[in-house]
């Protein structure tokens, strides 16, 4: 089960930039006065990806009314972008001072914070924007995000659990959730969380492959080669599924179904050099040839 962990980051990684949107907000929030001047066409030169002149007329605008809340949150966002993280948190910051009860400040620093890898303050962050907006489905969603890069898997499974009370249908929720029941080895509510992903999703080819490694952990090796071969049959480049049915075949006895399986592993690709020793070792074992 060594291969899991970085199956599973790229959809963590997905999700992760999806749930964090940039958050700029028009100058239709603010109330009329020079500094809305600046912040209009701070808002322009965004929309024109002129982002150091959109820095500018935020700084016009903050300067003119250092009250902004959404020009300094614009404005750290822009510094997020350009990854200029420290002057991001520093606006985010100020804003939050200005206005302690705004969460979209609280969120993009705690994205700040994730990218400079300080994932606790990122925590806390959210931890208090739920505290303020607990009926916000992403929050909960991304806090567990952070718990489950954590390893804190017991955590991100008690934010899923908490955000599919708000979205009982987010078939992505069941499929975090059963991730991390994994990784706790708890399978069989893994197994369950799958089952429900699938029902939602009937194509997600991560759904099938959670639920056989779920099958293989228990040792319900047909299961799991039912699911594997359905991960094949969506995606026939998630070569690891081969290999994955040549560990199920040997144990159900099946050598030469698992001599094919790693072979076919073995010519699908780049590979990981670890695995792809692996599966060399194992047709050896088997009595196959390479």
């Amino acid at each position: 089960m060594f291969t899991k962990k970085c199956l599973y980051t790229a959809f963590f990684c997905a999700v992760w930039f999806i749930t964090f949107p940039l958050a700029i907000v028009t100058a239709e929030t603010v109330p009329a006065s020079d500094a809305q001047i600046c912040f209009t066409q701070a808002n322009f030169y965004e929309r024109q990806h002129d982002y150091e002149a959109a820095i500018n007329e935020y700084t016009k605008a903050v300067e003119i009314d250092p009250s902004f809340v959404d020009a300094y949150s614009n404005r750290g966002a822009l510094y997020a972008l350009k990854k200029r993280y420290d002057l991001a948190i520093a606006d985010y910051t100020q804003a939050i001072a200005i206005d302690p009860k705004a969460d979209k400040p609280r969120v993009l620093r705690a994205k700040a914070y994730c990218s400079q890898k300080q994932f606790d303050l990122a925590i806390k962050d959210y931890t208090v924007a739920i505290n303020i907006n607990p009926n916000r489905k992403s929050f909960f969603v991304n806090r567990g995000a952070i718990y489950w890069i954590k390893g804190q898997f017991d955590l991100a499974i008690r934010d899923y659990s908490q955000a599919l009370l708000l979205d009982p249908q987010d078939e992505s929720l069941y499929l975090s959730r059963g991730i991390s029941y994994n990784y706790s080895n708890q399978y069989k509510l893994a197994i369950s969380d799958f089952k429900k992903a699938i029902e939602i999703d009937p194509n997600d080819v991560s759904c099938f492959f959670g639920r056989a490694e779920a099958c293989l952990a228990l040792g319900e090796y047909e299961l799991a080669v039912t699911d594997y071969q359905e991960v094949l049959r969506l995606n026939s480049k998630f070569a690891i599924a081969n290999y994955k049915l040549g560990i199920c075949y040997t144990n159900l006895g099946k050598h030469e179904d698992a001599i094919i399986a790693f072979k076919e592993y073995l010519t699908a690709g780049k590979q990981d050099e670890r695995i792809a020793a692996d599966a060399k070792k194992r047709i050896i074992d088997l009595g196959g040839t390479l």
